[in-house]
Parts: structure tokens; C-alpha cells; sequence
């Protein structure tokens, strides 16, 4: 190996004389070994950078070896079967190349580990590399190929084979003009370490374009990376495939394409394809000026399973009027919102979006996804989000479709942040899964079926749901149809504006609106389920089943709207979760009605299952039941009890049975709890105590019922002291006692206080009557129960009544008359009580024609208590004879004596009389008994002999008045008065 500072100075030399000369050329004869940097090898000598170098087909290669910095003004691998090999840490450096030849062009095999710079000091006036006519190109791992400032059509030119497993920078320091890459024949081959670098390019980064003289047409085969305007402008598209070219994107493969003038990639051309299975980026870093991607008319772009499409600060994303297959991912997040729409699918698009894949777009301001009378088919996932348009202020549509968008089975579209969710102006027909507002609300409407000839099926398996639409749910114009059909599910939380033909042959369960729905004519033929209260949509014909909230007891009766024509048929049991695991209550079809297992009242969601026979598919449908047990239990108590106080207490002990509720709902003997009151077998107050139950159903209601328990207190009050009677006499001159006191008598009582009132006779220290006079007292408990005690005060009156009669009165009748009237005064009497009455007891009375001889006269006076005293005196008559002195005789109880003898007391009974008076005395000697009226008149006389002591007188024809009856013994006349009544 040369020595390094030599070569240096050879090359400086070369510098010197290339300033001198126009060109140099040498070729290769490897008639010494293979090395480049020996001058044998050469014809001229060691390439200068002034030389242009060939290398024909010879038998030693050139070899650039290990730390040789091999230079030339351009190399030519003259033919097929010549080759170059740059080894590791060697390099060449081609500069100053002319525009009639090519700055490095291979027409054999270049193997390359080192370095290839092209233009790193001075421009070449032509294309970097040409690769052509079949030749391999191996860019071994370690190896750079460095191309700047050339000056033609592209920086790399190939119609051969290329394998790149190093690295590949084009206009990385100073700008190529044309394109990056240009592919017009045969495989491109970016192995997995392979890095394809390109900036600053005037028109393209890749070009592959087929021509009628190059075969095979152009392919590109990527695994490593390929990084477009990563660094710096590219002025045209990032990749562009034409006619009858394929890029193939493989696994493990990168490409990013940021800063280019136009489109990040461009499939054109009949037959163009590009098939990705690994990664492509586009504006991910910075802004693409075009469409992310643009597959035109017979064109083809697979996103086959694995590859993953990202795409960000493009003004505009996919563009496809060719054929578009999705089966992985696509990420189109737009920060920058310049992208009008997601995917713009043009007259003659056919894209489709395969089971596995999954569409993201968010960002754009026009539509998510624009189907401008293409077709699209979505088996996968599509989600479009956030699609707001600075300019208007408003979000924009979700998917704007003007052809034919068929959603199969399988698939889903999810829908948030956008203006309308779908609006669809011909056909538009989904059997897979379709969500709006699930996240964010909707500016507009969910579904906008437009203009005459529009028709949206969701067919048997579709499942639509539109939440937070601002606007109508759906919105299906005049002339448009809407059809949910057979073992569809539709849900709305919106109202519906409908001026044309909609029909529900599926499940259309329609959520809460604050809006009222516009419908002109709507017919059911399958099943709408309205829930959370959702407001009911008018001019509805009802052929099946209609499903509303209601509110209702324990059995409610036309639970469910059934049209006449239905052909469902609804589950029994119905339950409490969707899973249709938890029972809560039974259904009867014949009947209509539904009947609660729950047994606590509020608000239930239920779930049943709904079957279509003819068409063979079960739904779920939930129905809102606000389960409003309005009618309490029943309960009845016991009567009122009246019960007395227990002995000695204040309290009376009452016992009853707990009373028995029943109740419409759920239980047949709902718990009856005491809630007030003592219990049964308690002690109760005196009073009345009111005891109340209360009878609780399943859903809560309460009914009480009360009863009382009356406690009378029966026991009287109990005199502890009372005085005792007692007697005592009147005093002198007064009738009555003198001052008398007593203890005011004492009570208790079983319920306390007791009020001790004298309700009779004098207060102590009183004087008290003749007589007897009762002291009563009255105790008063707090019921109003009395009892009394008394003690009787005796007054006697011992002092009798003191009376006062005339003198003795002695009468000479000188006409010798034998009975003569005498007049007397009366006597008279006082007591300290009062005279009762004075009277006659025994004689005549004044003015009465008294006898000859001396007659007794007694009066007798009688105070009010009984007492007597008596007077007498004497009246004598003579007739002529001398005065006897009657007092000599006189007995001491006042008779005169006869004979030596006298008359007995006599007595006259009964007295007063109205039939018969008897006359008895005592004595033994004759006796002559004479009765006189009150005028002295004889009326009867009898004398009697013998011993006879009593007479008997029938005075009952006698007039009734005073008589007087004298009984005469010789001399001695003794008179009492008589009586006779009527």
C-alpha cells in the first residue's frame, strides 16, 4: 500500500494539472493484482479526481481497499461481467463528472462497504449513479453512498438490481437536481439494515417509472428505512410509482416522508402498485405541500396485514381514484389541520378496509372520509375524530359519501368531534358496528340521508348508535329511505327528522332527547324500545312491538304497545341485567302484563329477550319501570280498652294481640312493628294512652293504626284520720255547745295528691246545735274519685223549760149553782232552746164550766228537744158551802184526796182518737167519768162499781174537736182533754 502523505501529494498534483487539462482518463486492466491504489492496475496510472475511470471486464476486480480514499471524476463499470468492490473503511469520492458522462454508472456489479461520496466537493454536471442494463448494486452493511450537487434528471439512476444494506444519502449536504432515486427496471432492494436517506431533491425523492426498454418493470422492495425530506425539501412527490411498478413496503421496512413539494406518495399509472406490510410515515416530522398519498386511477395500494401508515401535517391525506386495500393500520392525525379530508375516494375508487384493518383520521378540516361517487367497503375498523374547519368555525362531516359505502359484518365506524356523522346521498348500507358521540358530541346530525334517491339500509347485524348529535339523531329527507331491517339494532339519544319513508323492521331503541322528533309517517315492523324517558315519536304505525317507559304496582297490565300484525315473540322472565342472568318478575304475552319479583319501589331498568322467528335473531331490550307502590298495607287494631287501676298503684296492666297488615304487593303479611306505646302486658298511666302499629310493605308504604288504652282510677281515696264523735250539752242560757275544735281529718291516695275538703257541718272551734249534727269531709284524688269521712257531734239539751201557772182560784158560786165557768190566765213558760208548746195536760180549761168542788189544773210546757215541765193549780167551786182548803190535802203529784183515798193517775189513748178513746186510771173505789164538749156541754157519763179500771168510749160519730174528760171521786175531780179527730 502506498504511503498515504505520497498519495496525498499526487492527488494535490493531479488537482494541479486537472486545472490545466480538460480530462484524464484511465481504465482498469488489473494486470497486477486487484488493488485500485496500484498504478500497474491502470492504464494511466492511479485515478486522479480529474480522471475519468472505466473498468472493463478483466480477471483481477478492482478492489478499493481497507483506509484508501480512492478519487476520480467519474467510473464506468463498463459491461455486465466487470465489477467494483469498495471494502470497509475504504471510499471514493467522485466530483467535478461531466454532463456527458455519469458521475459513477454500473453496468456489472458494484459491491460497496465503504464509502461512495458524489458531489461532496464540487458538482457533477450529470446523474450521481446509473445503474442499468441488468447490473447488481450491493450496498453491504457498513456502506455509504454519499450524492450531492448533481445536475440531470435524477441523483440515482437504476433499471438494474440493488441490494442496499448500508446506507444511502442523497442531497443530504447540497441539493440534487431531479429526482432522488429514479427506478425504471428491475428490484430496488432496501434490505432490513438498509438506510435510504433523501433531501433537497428539485423534483421527486423515489421515481419508479417503467419503460418499453427496460425489463423487468421497476421494483421497489423495502425492510430497512428510506427517509424522504427528513432533513430538507424535497421540491416534487416523496415517492411516485407509475405505470406497471410496484413498491413493496415489507416487513421490518421504514418509510418517512416529510417536506416535499407535492404528494408523499403517488401510485399513477395503469398496473402501479405499492404494497405496504411495514411502516410508512408521512408529515410526521414536517409538512408534505400535497396528499400523504395519491393512488390514481388502475392503480393499486395494499396496506397488507402488519403495515402500519401514519400520517400528519400533509394538506391533504389519502387520495384514491384507483384500488385501495387496507388490512392494517392507518393513522391519519392531522396537527396542523391543513389535510381537507381524511380519505378522498374519487369517481373511480374502490377502497376497502379489510377485517383487519383499522382507519384512525383525525384533524383534517373537510371530511373525515369523502367518497366522491367511488366505492368504499369497511370489514375493519374506521374511527374519525375531531374534524374541525378553521375556516367555517364548525366541524365537518364524519364520512361525506356521494357513491357507495357498504359497512359488512364485522365491521366498526366510530365517529366523535365531527360536524354530521355520516351524510349519504345515494347508497349506504351497514351490517357491522357504527358509534357517533360514543366520546365527544357532534355539531350536526348523526345520520343525514340527502336529497331524492338516497337509501341507507342497516341490515341484519347492524348496530348503530348515535349519542351527543346537536342536531336531529337522523335526519332522512324528502324522497330518501331509511330502512333498519330485520336483526338490526338502531339507538338513538336524539330525535328523529323524518319527511319520507323510514321503517324499523329491527331493534330501534330510542334514548332521552331534549328535542321532539318531526316525522311524518313512520311504520314499525319490528320493535322500538324508548328508554330514560325518552320523548315518544309521533305518526308511528305499530305492526310488532313498541317498548315505553311505564309506571305501574306490583302487576302492571298493557305493559307493552303490541301492534296486530306482531310476529315477536317476548321472553317470560324478565331480569335485572343484560346477561339476562338476574330474574326480576314474569311476563304474560296472552295477557300483556308484568309482575314484579322486586320488593323495593324506586325506578328499575329491565331486561327481556324479544325474539324474531321469521327472521331468526333474539335481541335485548331494556324497559324502564318505575315501580310505585301506591297503595300502602292494610293493618287494623284492637278496640279501645278501658281497664281500672291495679290495687295500690297509680297504673293498670293491659294486654293485647299485635295486629295483622296485609298489603297489595310482594308480601302477603308485611311486619307490623309497635311504634307507640307500652307494650302488651305493660304497666299503663292512669289516663289514656293511645298505642299505635304500624304495618310496612316491600316497597316501603306505611299504614299505622291506634287504639286506646283508657286506665280509670277506681280506687278511692283513704281517710289515715278522721275525728271521732262525741256528746256534749248545751251551755247556759245559749242551745247550743260551746266552741268545739277537731283535727281536720288526712288522705291518701294510690295516685298521689289528694285535696281534703269539709263539705258538712260547723268548722272547727265552732259552735255546734242541739241535737246531732254531722261533720263531713270529702278527700278528692286527681281522677275525681272521693270519699267522704264523718263523725257526728252529739248536743244535748239538758236544761228543761220553766213555766208558770195562775194561782190557786177559788170560785163561790152564790146562786148554789153546781158548776159554774172559771177564767184563769194562761200560764206562761221559757226554755234556753225555746218552748215547743205549753198546753193543758190535766183540768178544764179557762171559761170552762168547772164542777163544784176543787178540780186540778196541770199545763205542761215542752221545749224543742223534748224536755217538759209542768205547773198547776186549784180551782175550787162551792155552791154555798163554806171554802174548803184543798191545799191541806193536796197529794204531791197535785191530786186531791177523796175519802182518804184519791184518784189515781188516769190516762186517755189513743189521744186524738177518731174511733174509740180508753179510760184508765188507777184505784179501786167508784168513780164517776163524765165527758164534755169544748162549750161544757155533757156528751157522755158513766159511773163505774166495783173494780173496773178502763172504759171504752166510741167517739167515732163524734164531732171532731176538743173534749174534756173528768173523773169525779167523791169530792175530787180530775180532767184531762180529749182529742177527737176526723
Amino acid at each position: 500500500m502506498k504511503n498515504l502523505r505520497l498519495r496525498s501529494l499526487l492527488i494535490a498534483a493531479t488537482c494541479t494539472l486537472w486545472g490545466l487539462n480538460a480530462f484524464a482518463q484511465t481504465t482498469w486492466n488489473g494486470s497486477v493484482d486487484t488493488d485500485w491504489d496500484t498504478p500497474g492496475n491502470w492504464s494511466a496510472g492511479v485515478p486522479g479526481p480529474t480522471d475519468d475511470v472505466t473498468i472493463p471486464n478483466t480477471a483481477n476486480k478492482p478492489v478499493i481497499g481497507a483506509l484508501t480514499a480512492a478519487v476520480a471524476k467519474s467510473v464506468k463499470i463498463m459491461v455486465a461481467t466487470a465489477q467494483l468492490t469498495i471494502n470497509s473503511t475504504a471510499s471514493l469520492s467522485i466530483n467535478g463528472s461531466g454532463s456527458a458522462v455519469f458521475a459513477l454508472e454500473n453496468l456489472g456489479t458494484l459491491d460497496n462497504s465503504g464509502t461512495i461520496k458524489i458531489g461532496d466537493v464540487s458538482p457533477v454536471a450529470n446523474r450521481g449513479i446509473v445503474h442499468r442494463n441488468g447490473g447488481t448494486l450491493n450496498n453491504k452493511p457498513g456502506g455509504l453512498i454519499q450524492i450531492d450537487q448533481t445536475s440531470a434528471a435524477e441523483a440515482f439512476y437504476s433499471t438494474g438490481i440493488v441490494n442496499n444494506e448500508g446506507n444511502i444519502q442523497i442531497g443530504g449536504n447540497v441539493a440534487v437536481v431531479g429526482h432522488g432515486i429514479r427506478i425504471e427496471g428491475n428490484t430496488f432492494n432496501n434490505k432490513p439494515d438498509g438506510s435510504i436517506k433523501i433531501d433537497r431533491a428539485s423534483v421527486h425523492g423515489i421515481d419508479l417509472a417503467a419503460t418499453t426498454t427496460t425489463t423487468p418493470a421497476p421494483v421497489l422492495n423495502n425492510e430497512g428505512s428510506i427517509q424522504i425530506g427528513s432533513q430538507a425539501n424535497v421540491t416534487g412527490l416523496g415517492i411516485v410509482v407509475r405505470a406497471g411498478c410496484t413498491v413493496n413496503n415489507k416487513p421490518g421496512g421504514s418509510v418517512t416522508i416529510d417536506r416535499t413539494g407535492v404528494h408523499g406518495i403517488e401510485v399513477t399509472g395503469a398496473s402501479a402498485a405499492l404494497n405496504n406490510e411495514a411502516l410508512i410515515q408521512i408529515g410526521t416530522k414536517a409538512n408534505v405541500a400535497g396528499s400523504a398519498i395519491v393512488n390514481r386511477s388502475g392503480c393499486i395500494f395494499d396496506n397488507k396485514v402488519g403495515g402500519d401508515i401514519r400520517i400528519n401535517q400533509v394538506n391533504g391525506s389519502i387520495y384514491n381514484n384507483g384500488t385501495f386495500s387496507n388490512k392494517a393500520l392507518i393513522t391519519i392525525d392531522n396537527d396542523t389541520r391543513k389535510a381537507q379530508d381524511g380519505i378522498f375516494n374519487e369517481v373511480s375508487g374502490n377502497f376497502t378496509n379489510n377485517a383487519t384493518g383499522i382507519i384512525s383520521i383525525q384533524k383534517t378540516w373537510g371530511n373525515g372520509i369523502w367518497n366522491n361517487f367511488g366505492s368504499v367497503t369497511n370489514a375493519g375498523k374506521i374511527t374519525i375524530r375531531d374534524i374541525y374547519n378553521n375556516f367555517s368555525g364548525d366541524y365537518s362531516t364524519g364520512i361525506l359519501s356521494y357513491g357507495t359505502f357498504s359497512s359488512i359484518s364485522g365491521a366498526e365506524i366510530h365517529l366523535d368531534l365531527v360536524g354530521g356523522g355520516i351524510i349519504s346521498i345515494s347508497s349506504f348500507t351497514n351490517a357491522g358496528i357504527i358509534r357517533m358521540g360514543e366520546n365527544a358530541p357532534l355539531s350536526a346530525m348523526g345520520i343525514l340521508n340527502l336529497q331524492a334517491g338516497g337509501v341507507f339500509n342497516n341490515n341484519a347485524g347492524g348496530d348503530i348508535s348515535i349519542k351527543q348529535a346537536a342536531k336531529d339523531a337522523i335526519q332522512n329527507d324528502a324522497l330518501s329511505s331509511f330502512f333498519n331491517n330485520a336483526c338490526a339494532q338502531l339507538t338513538i339519544f336524539g330525535s328523529v327528522n323524518n319527511s319520507s319513508i323510514f321503517t324499523n323492521a329491527g331493534l330501534f331503541r330510542v334514548n332521552g332527547t331534549a328535542k321532539a322528533h318531526t316525522n311524518t309517517a313512520l311504520t314499525n315492523n319490528g320493535v322500538i324500545e324508548y328508554v330514560q324517558g325518552a320523548i315518544v315519536i309521533p305518526n308511528v304505525t305499530n305492526n310488532d312491538v313498541v317498548v315505553k317507559s311505564i309506571t305501574g304496582e306490583c302487576t302492571v297490565p298493557n305493559i307493552l304497545e303490541i301492534g296486530g300484525a306482531n310476529s315477536f315473540t317476548i321472553g317470560t322472565t324478565w331480569y335485572a341485567d343484560p346477561a339476562l342472568t338476574l330474574p326480576a318478575g314474569t311476563y304474560n304475552q296472552a295477557t300483556n302484563t308484568f309482575s314484579f319479583n322486586q320488593t323495593v319501589e324506586g325506578t328499575y331498568t329491565f331486561y327481556f329477550a324479544v325474539s324474531d322467528g321469521v327472521n331468526g335473531c333474539t335481541r335485548t331490550v331494556s324497559i324502564r319501570i318505575n315501580y310505585d307502590d301506591i297503595t300502602p298495607p292494610t293493618i287494623a287494631c284492637p278496640a279501645t280498652q278501658s281497664i281500672g287501676t291495679t290495687l295500690g298503684q297509680c297504673t293498670g296492666i293491659a294486654t293485647f294481640a299485635t295486629p295483622t297488615g296485609a298489603d297489595n304487593c310482594a308480601l302477603a303479611n308485611p311486619p307490623v312493628a309497635q311504634v307507640g306505646g307500652p307494650a302488651s302486658g305493660s304497666s299503663f298511666p292512669k289516663g289514656i294512652t293511645t298505642v299505635t302499629f304500624r304495618a310496612t310493605d316491600a316497597a316501603g308504604l306505611t299504614k299505622t293504626c291506634t287504639f286506646r288504652v283508657i286506665v280509670s282510677d277506681t280506687e278511692v281515696p283513704t281517710f289515715t284520720s278522721c275525728a271521732g264523735s262525741q256528746t256534749v250539752n248545751t251551755t247556759t242560757n245559749t242551745c247550743a255547745s260551746a266552741p268545739l275544735t277537731y283535727p281536720t281529718p288526712t288522705a291518701t291516695d294510690n295516685c298521689g295528691t289528694v285535696t281534703v275538703t269539709r263539705i258538712g257541718g260547723p268548722a272547727s272551734g265552732s259552735t255546734f246545735p242541739t241535737g246531732n249534727t254531722t261533720v263531713t269531709w270529702r278527700a278528692i284524688d286527681g281522677a275525681g274519685r272521693s270519699s267522704t269521712c264523718a263523725f257526728v257531734v252529739t248536743v244535748t239539751d239538758n236544761l228543761p223549760p220553766s213555766i208558770v201557772c195562775p194561782q190557786n182560784i177559788v170560785q163561790n158560786n152564790p146562786a148554789n149553782a153546781c158548776n159554774t165557768p172559771v177564767v184563769y190566765p194562761t200560764p206562761t213558760a221559757t226554755d234556753n232552746c225555746g218552748v215547743n208548746a205549753m198546753f193543758l195536760s190535766i183540768g178544764l180549761a179557762s171559761g170552762s164550766m168547772f164542777p163544784v168542788g176543787t178540780s186540778s189544773v196541770i199545763w205542761q210546757a215542752n221545749d224543742v228537744n223534748g224536755l217538759s215541765a209542768t205547773c198547776s193549780f186549784w180551782v175550787t167551786v162551792t155552791c154555798g158551802l163554806a171554802r174548803p182548803n184543798p191545799a191541806a190535802d193536796r197529794a204531791p203529784d197535785g191530786s186531791a184526796p177523796i175519802g182518804g183515798s184519791a184518784v189515781r193517775r188516769y190516762a186517755l189513748s189513743p189521744n186524738p182518737a177518731t174511733e174509740t178513746v180508753n179510760i184508765a186510771w188507777e184505784g179501786s173505789t167508784p168513780i164517776q167519768v163524765a165527758i164534755f164538749d169544748a162549750q161544757g156541754r155533757l156528751v157522755w157519763a158513766q159511773n163505774t162499781v166495783g173494780e173496773a179500771q178502763m172504759l171504752r168510749v166510741e167517739v167515732s160519730d163524734w164531732a171532731a174537736g176538743v173534749y174534756w174528760v173528768s173523773l169525779r171521786e167523791k169530792e175530787t175531780v180530775v180532767t184531762k182533754r180529749l182529742v177527737v179527730g176526723d
